[in-house]
């Protein structure tokens, strides 16, 4: 006689289905290869916990002059993001942020109240100047593919070719690639693990808020994410923390009112 093993029974909703998809996703999945960004809500809906190490991750925004070629990155956000990157890759203690194309240069100031448990970000910093768009990607594949860097840069100009050659040259070391990019070249195609867009929130204080959307994340979690649209705000001590989403009509509400 055969016994059947029972299967296991239908999820009876879409947060349990999005929950065992995510289970799913994370079999196999070490903690290593994952950088989380701190932001509680955002690495829940991006499927994996946070940011793939071995990937390319653009980031679109914040001002976007259409006449011209002159626009904003959120560097605040890309700050932080290095900030998480170092601390919780292996090589932290010999690791350098490589920042590559003046656009996304932080202020020396930014970079030293960018605190790691050894030092600061500015210490570790390396920056990267380029004539033009093909030497910027040039540069952006070479520093990635050195094993010893986080990659911050100008993605503005970069193709559907490009960002493919970035992308294996994550998955060739293992160190993730942060490419802040215009608005206006949303439609163009990319091989980015994720993309989001960032705006800015208004408020009655001197720290900046961000409203940002996940765009694309390819992770098998994330396609019903229950939401893909959050808030974070700066803080004084160079911090970006998110605003949970029971709080986010008050704190919008209250920002648009000041």
């Amino acid at each position: 006689m055969r016994i059947v093993p029972s299967l296991q029974p239908p999820p009876t909703s879409l947060e349990a289905l999005r929950e065992r998809l995510v289970a799913l996703e994370r079999v196999g999945c070490k903690n290593s290869t994952v950088i989380p960004t701190d932001w509680p809500e955002i690495d829940s809906a991006l499927g994996i916990g946070g940011l793939s190490r071995s990937g390319v991750h653009e980031w679109f925004g914040l001002g976007d002059a259409k006449p011209s070629d002159r626009w904003t990155p959120a560097l605040a956000i890309l700050v932080h993001l290095v900030r998480q990157s170092v601390t919780h890759l292996k090589s932290a203690d010999t690791l350098h942020v490589c920042w590559i194309g003046k656009r996304i240069w932080p202020s020396a100031r930014t970079l030293s109240r960018a605190l790691l448990p050894n030092g600061n970000v500015l210490a570790r910093s390396l920056f990267v100047d380029v004539p033009d768009t093909p030497a910027r990607l040039w540069a952006v594949d070479t520093a990635a593919r050195s094993c010893s860097a986080v990659v911050v840069a100008d993605g503005s100009g970069f193709d559907m070719a490009a960002t493919r050659r970035l992308q294996l040259a994550c998955e060739a070391c293992s160190h993730p690639v942060l490419l802040a990019r215009p608005v206006r070249e949303l439609p163009e195609l990319s091989a980015a693990i994720t993309r989001f867009h960032v705006e800015r929130v208004v408020t009655c204080g001197e720290e900046p808020s961000f409203r940002v959307s996940i765009l694309r994340s390819k992770g098998v979690g994330s396609l019903i994410a229950p939401d893909r649209t959050f808030i974070l705000a700066s803080h004084s001590n160079g911090r970006v923390v998110s605003i949970p989403s029971q709080l986010r009509r008050g704190h919008v509400a209250s920002s648009l009112a000041g």
